[in-house]
């Protein structure tokens, strides 16, 4: 009775091929043209990998197989895919420009953005700061003019006090022109008049409840 799925048989293990293209015995996950290689030549040093001579990964015994430096066996490959499609790496930033924006967003992305920040946080040289609102010493990175502040609360507040965010308006209880930053919601020129404005409104309210019922929650 022939096999459900095709198979190559080395040393009485049976290798299946997965959708890489390659065989593999399992469990352990192990590609057969490691075994082969392993079988005649032992262990594969570190930092290298076994090459498939005429690129055919059904192609398993000794004769194709060689060593090759990881380094050397990617570009290898990058300039056999470039050869044959001289777009093909073009197509593939713009297919990663084009699932990028989701996988950031992703749980995972947001773990390796978390786990990235922390490692180049803690790889990169700092020079103590002192911070030109609040006074306090800070550390930040060397040479990294951006930071010049202990935090955003004294980034904000030397902003307010540059005055490049203010506006001139008029005082809605007298009418004189007054500063104030376009990001608040004053509508007085000082205490005087807010406190007027208050009282107005409170006065209003209690006009506005004789004529209308009070409704209670």
């Amino acid at each position: 009775m022939p096999a459900k799925h095709p198979m190559q048989v080395f040393e009485g293990r049976k290798y299946y091929r997965d959708r890489s293209g390659y065989w593999y015995y399992s469990p352990p996950k192990q590609p057969l043209h490691h075994d082969v290689w392993i079988a005649a030549n032992g262990p594969i040093p570190q930092g290298h990998v076994i090459h498939h001579k005429d690129h055919d990964t059904n192609n398993n015994t000794l004769q194709n197989l060689e060593l090759c430096n990881t380094s050397d066996h990617a570009k290898y490959h990058s300039r056999h895919r470039l050869a044959r499609d001289p777009q093909c790496f073009s197509k593939a930033v713009k297919a990663a420009i084009a699932v990028a924006p989701a996988w950031h967003k992703s749980d995972e992305g947001r773990a390796w953005h978390r786990k990235h920040s922390r490692h180049v946080w803690a790889n990169m040289q700092k020079e103590d700061r002192k911070c030109p609102v609040c006074g306090k010493t800070f550390q930040a990175p060397k040479g990294f003019k951006k930071r010049g502040f202990c935090s955003a609360n004294c980034q904000s507040k030397a902003r307010r006090n540059s005055g490049i965010d203010d506006e001139e308006r008029t005082c809605q209880i007298c009418g004189n022109k007054f500063t104030v930053n376009k990001y608040a919601r004053k509508i007085t020129c000082g205490t005087r008049c807010q406190g007027k404005l208050q009282s107005l409104t409170k006065r209003h309210l209690r006009s506005y409840s004789d004529t209308q019922p009070l409704l209670f929650c």
